[in-house]
This record gives structure tokens, C-alpha cells and sequence, in this order.
């Protein structure tokens, strides 16, 4: 809360930036930029990320001017400096190279207080030399152009961009805007940079490059309805505009809606399909960005290895010579670094898109409207459909292969249970009860007829083997050739000498292979019938409402926990889908028998000597009872203890009490 307070403190503190900026500069001046220079209130001198403070700060009621000095012959030349009340306040500062020999503009941003702009004849204050005020500026030092309308049309132009998540939308739409200067922008993404250009400070910054989070706490601004009041001022507004949302223009109902709020009679509305594989143009553009983007890396770490060999004196020294300058770090201005060229592999030079940090949909909004992405149409509103990079049956079908691949990949973020898995996972909450149930009577009768054995060694009519219930040998038993695993003879179960380990499997096996069933019928998509296997803990949780713990079994990976139970479901390994290996009605006894037989195979192996056979699970025991907040009665102590005593004992114990 502290941070907030200081934050919207500082958005209400007032701003005043003055400088030049070249032609194709933002209005708004800001250290986003690079093709503006400017000193603020602070006074901080600021071209770009580079800024350093170079004069007193600004006063109420200062009259302040800015020098731009071209003069060739000066001393001074191609600088500029700051003056207040006829005095200079700062030494001249060198304009960056990127802006020398350019037409440059007066440009002035302001926030929280009122400016008077004078351009001349006067100066209001008269400096200690001569210099010409902007009004009479020569003609040999002006670039004079003619005024003229950005649109020659009748009706303005309005593009639509139509290109897949993360496959270079924003990067098309800069190379587009970069060639056609005309056209301005209307997005989330050119309403944050506006704030951020504006001074105000962002908390947060998740989201995507689609719908950033603009955590500016201005609601009009958070909510993005500021967006809505520009788009309804626009036919007042002759300017052509790229409306550039992601995952608006795949679909065709928000296509058409936002179509619909641009009147025909002013705007042109174009639909630009960028989809599939990118022209040759593009491509390199991409390869540019990625070999950049590794040399700033590159420079980045040898900076920090540089960095690391310099004694703690040293880097004091030079803070005291740089002051509050220079942030910018960089070090090579080519594809060298440190003696090592940078250059592209051979995966790279093939990469059709560049990745970026930040998506351009959120994994939410991307796996819950994917499926219904759609190639735009006229009769949809629009007066054109161009297609950028490939024809229209290119681009529908690398459009379906591309669902195709998403819906193997994407999770389907609102599944919910249907009624058929809830009836069919309550029959078998109440099998698995009546199982439980009937092992603990069988073991009762064991138990009894154990005592009798102990109690009945005098007892005349008792004769020998009286202390079995049946001379039936189960493990001789086919197990799949069982009817009634409840009783295989005499009233015992198939199930009898099942632990606390199997009846875990046993569960996890029916769970999983009722999981793959009950996903295949939810999502009702020929396409979609299996899930990925990294998709499994989502899913779990979200029909069973339970954590899928694999750690509590020793399993290290998810194909590690299913191999426990791979005559229920498996991995496929060329897919990495989950595909069950029992039909949907499999009767729920067989996935006792199956239990029964692993662990048959398993006291085999075990008796053999093969250790490996043995399960190390962690210790399957219910949850100790938490003391009660209040103090309990006797009867309450006495049960507690009496539950802790039993956890503490045997885990069978534990699982049969």
C-alpha cells in the first residue's frame, strides 16, 4: 500500500518537458524514444534511456527558453541549452548523432500546470547575446512542406489485421506502420505506450501484448474504455487506422462488431489476412530482430563479466565520473562481441516468427477461443479481404493444421464433469466401499477363527483345519476367469490380501481410465479425444477436485506414475497423448482382477529375489485428526489417542482400522 501511495503521488506531480524531436517523433515527448531530445523539471538532460542531470530544477512562474545551436562556425554547434529567466542553467548538451543534419521540431509535453509558449518576435526575458527566435527563422534554415490531408481517398482507410498468436502480428503491424507513417494505431498496446509516454507510472504489467494489464489506477485507463472513446471519435478524425487486436480479428463475431463501429460512408474497412508461411521481406526482418537481440545479449554478459573483475574502488571511481548518466550499457555496436562473432543457427535462420517474451494471449483466453479462429469474409462488413503473405486456400488450410496441432497441445480450460461422470464415479465410490467393507469381515473371520485355534486345542470337537475356511488355494485362481471377486469361495474376496499400496492403484487405475473416457465425451470434438500427458494434473483436479500427488508413489515424472497402471491407461510415445486401453463399459471388477494380477506378479518377482518388484510408496495412512481448538471432553481425548496409537502401528493395521 506504501508503494501505491508513492506512486500515485508521483502521477500527480506535475511534468514539463521541452526539447525538439524529429519529424517522425511521437507528440508526446518521453525516454521511449530515440528520435526526441528534451530537458524536463528535474532537471535531467534525456535522448532515449540515456539521461543525466545537467542543470537546477524548475520553478513556479520561471521563464524558461531552449537554444538549439546550428551555427556551424560556433564552438558550440549542433547543441542545445537550457535558460532561465535570461540566464543559462545548463552547459551545453550535444545533440545525439542519430538527430544532427535532421529537420527538428519544438516539442513540449506538459502535465499539472499551464504553459505560455512564445515562438516570438520577443523573447520574454532578453539573453546576454543575440539569437533568433523561431518566428524569424531564416528559410535556408527551415524545411518548409506543404500541408496536406494524410488521406487522399474520399473515405479513410480501416485495417483489420488477421495473423495467428505469436506469429509476428506486432511485428508485421511495426514494419507496416514504420512504411506507412499515415496510419495510426488503435489497440491496447498503443493506449499503454500513450500512458507510459505520458509519465504515468504502471503497476504490475502482466497480461499479453493483446491485453496488457495497464495497472495505471485510472479506471477509464485500466479497463481500457478510454479505448471505446477514441474508436467513437474517429469518424470526426480524418485519419486512416489499423486496428490491431489479436484475438478480436480471428474471430468473426468480433470482427463484425468492430467492423460495424466505423460508419461506411467515412471509412473503407480491410481485412489483412497475415497468415502462414511469411514473405521473404519478413523473414529477414525476423532474422534481423533474433541476431539482435543475441548481440545485446552477448553485450549484456560481457558487461557482466567485466563488471564482476572490477574492484569495488574502481566501480565508485567511475559512478563519481559518470554521475547520473548514461544508462545505456552497451558496449558493441557490431556483430563482434568480445572477439566472437554473433550469428545465427541453422534453426534460426529457418524461424518464420520470433518469440517474445510476453505473449500476445494470455494461455486463458488463447486455449478458450483457438477453436473458433476464422479467416475473415466480406459479408462480414468488410469492403476488402487482402491476403498478405499466402492465397485464401493456403491460409484456411495452414489454419486447420494449425487448430489441429493446438488442440493436441492447448488445454480445454472450461471442461466441466458431465452428469455421466459423476453417476459413473459415485457407483464407484460405493464398489470400492462395499470391497473395503468385505475385506474387513473376511479378515475378522481369519481373526476369529485364529482365536479358536489358539482357545480350542482341548476342545474334543475340534477337528483339524477347522482353522480355514476353505482348503481353496486362490493364488492358483485365474483371476479373469472369477465371476464374483466379492467371494471366490467359502466368502472370500479376490481382494483379501490386497494392502494399502493396491487399493491405491486400484483407484488410480479406474480414476484414469474413467479421466480418459469422460474427456473424450465432454469435449465432443472428433479432433479432441485424448489430452496430453502434461495435462493430466489440470484435468484431475478438475474432475475429481483432488491433487494428482505422483511424488507420494516415488514417481518422478507423470510416465513414470501411469507405468504403475499401464494396463488401464498408457503414454503414447509418439504423441505424448493418454489413450485408455479399456473400453468405456469395462466392468468395474475387471480393474480388481487386473490389481490382484499385478500384485501376484509382483510377490513373484519379490520371492525371486528381484527387489526391484518392491513399491517404495510413501507411508499411505489417513491424515492424523487435528487437536481441537477447544478443549475436549474426555471421551473426544481418548478417541484422538487412541487414533494416533493406530496410525502409529503397521500401515496395513492403519488401513484395516
Amino acid at each position: 500500500q506504501q508503494q501505491r501511495q508513492q506512486q500515485e503521488q508521483q502521477q500527480q506531480q506535475p511534468i514539463v518537458r521541452l526539447g525538439f524531436a524529429a519529424g517522425n517523433a511521437s507528440l508526446v515527448l518521453s525516454d521511449l524514444s530515440t528520435d526526441s531530445v528534451f530537458f524536463d523539471c528535474e532537471g535531467h538532460f534525456v535522448h532515449g534511456r540515456t539521461k543525466s542531470r545537467v542543470s537546477q530544477r524548475l520553478r513556479r512562474d520561471d521563464i524558461v527558453g531552449v537554444l538549439l545551436n546550428l551555427d556551424r562556425s560556433s564552438p558550440n554547434a549542433n547543441t542545445i541549452s537550457l535558460f532561465r529567466d535570461g540566464q543559462r542553467i545548463s552547459e551545453p548538451q550535444k545533440l545525439p548523432d542519430s538527430l544532427v543534419g535532421r529537420p527538428l521540431f519544438p516539442a513540449v509535453s506538459y502535465r499539472g500546470v499551464t504553459l505560455r509558449i512564445n515562438f516570438g518576435p520577443a523573447p520574454l526575458k532578453p539573453l546576454s547575446f543575440r539569437c533568433k527566435m523561431l518566428q524569424d527563422a531564416a528559410a535556408s534554415d527551415c524545411q518548409l512542406s506543404p500541408s496536406s490531408s494524410p488521406v487522399s481517398d474520399e473515405r479513410c482507410d480501416v485495417l483489420f489485421p488477421v495473423s495467428l498468436p505469436d506469429e509476428g502480428t506486432f511485428h508485421w503491424l511495426d514494419h507496416f506502420l514504420e512504411k506507412n507513417p499515415s496510419y495510426v494505431e488503435l489497440s491496447a498496446r498503443s493506449l499503454l505506450a500513450w500512458a507510459r509516454k505520458s509519465g504515468l507510472s504502471r503497476r504490475g504489467g502482466k497480461g499479453s501484448n493483446d491485453r496488457p494489464e495497464m495497472g495505471f489506477g485510472i479506471p477509464q485507463l485500466d479497463d481500457m474504455s478510454i479505448l471505446s472513446f477514441l474508436i467513437s471519435l474517429t469518424p470526426a478524425i480524418r485519419r486512416n487506422f489499423v486496428v490491431a487486436e489479436v484475438q478480436g480479428n480471428l474471430l468473426a463475431e468480433a470482427r463484425r462488431n468492430a467492423v460495424a463501429r466505423f460508419s461506411r460512408s467515412s471509412f473503407k474497412a480491410t481485412a489483412v489476412v497475415v497468415m502462414g508461411e511469411p514473405s521473404e521481406e519478413h523473414k529477414q526482418l525476423v532474422q534481423a530482430g533474433i541476431l539482435e537481440e543475441k548481440r545485446q545479449k552477448a553485450c549484456a554478459e560481457v558487461a557482466r563479466k567485466k563488471v564482476a573483475d572490477v574492484t569495488r574502488d574502481d566501480v565508485a571511481e567511475a559512478d563519481g565520473r559518470e554521475g547520473n548518466g548514461a544508462e545505456n550499457t552497451g558496449i558493441v555496436s557490431d556483430a563482434r562481441v568480445d572477439g566472437t562473432v554473433v550469428e545465427l543457427t541453422l534453426d534460426e535462420k529457418k524461424a518464420w516468427f520470433q518469440k517474445k517474451s510476453i505473449p500476445d494471449l494470455t494461455q486463458n483466453e488463447f486455449a478458450r477461443t483457438f477453436t473458433s479462429f476464422s479467416i475473415p469474409e466480406i459479408a462480414e462488413g468488410f469492403d476488402n479481404v487482402r491476403f498478405e503473405w499466402q492465397p485464401l486456400e493456403k491460409c484456411k488450410a495452414y489454419l486447420q493444421s494449425w487448430t489441429l496441432q493446438q488442440k493436441a497441445k492447448q488445454r480445454v480450460e472450461n471442461i466441466e464433469p458431465s452428469q455421466w461422470f459423476k453417476d459413473k464415479l459415485t457407483e464407484w465410490k460405493k464398489a470400492l466401499q462395499d470391497w473395503k467393507a468385505k475385506q474387513n469381515e473376511w479378515k475378522k473371520v481369519l481373526e476369529q477363527l485364529s482365536e479358536w485355534k489358539k482357545e480350542g486345542s482341548g476342545d474334543k470337537e475340534k477337528k483339524d483345519g477347522d482353522d480355514k475356511p476353505t482348503d481353496l488355494d486362490a493364488e492358483e485362481l485365474d483371476v479373469f476367469q472369477i465371476e464374483d471377486v466379492s467371494d471366490i469361495g467359502s466368502g472370500e474376496p479376490l481382494f483379501a490380501s490386497f494392502k494399502l499400496e493396491d487399493w491405491a492403484l486400484l483407484e488410480h487405475r479406474f480414476e484414469l481410465h474413467l479421466l480418459a473416457h469422460a474427456f473424450r465425451r465432454d469435449v465432443n470434438d472428433a479432433d479432441r479425444t485424448r489430452f496430453h500427458e502434461s495435462h493430466l494434473p489440470f484435468y484431475y483436479n478438475r474432475y475429481y477436485k483432488k491433487q494428482l500427488e505422483i511424488t507420494r508413489f516415488e514417481c518422478d515424472t507423470n510416465q513414470d506414475f501411469i507405468d504403475l497402471v499401464k494396463d488401464s491407461v498408457v503414454i503414447n510415445t509418439a504423441t505424448g497423448m493418454i489413450e485408455p486401453q479399456l473400453s468405456e463399459d469395462t466392468p468395474m471388477d475387471n480393474f480388481v482382477k487386473l490389481t490382484e494380477e499385478h500384485r501376484r506378479d509382483r510377490q513373484r518377482r519379490l520371492d525371486a529375489g528381484d527387489e526391484t518388484a518392491a513399491l517404495t510408496f510413501k507411508k499411505l495412512v489417513p491424515a492424523v485428526p487435528q487437536a481441537p481448538s477447544k478443549a475436549p471432553s474426555a471421551r473426544i481425548q481418548q478417541r484422538y489417542h487412541e487414533q494416533q496409537q493406530q496410525q502409529q502401528g503397521p500401515p496395513q493395521r492403519a488401513c484395516d482400522e
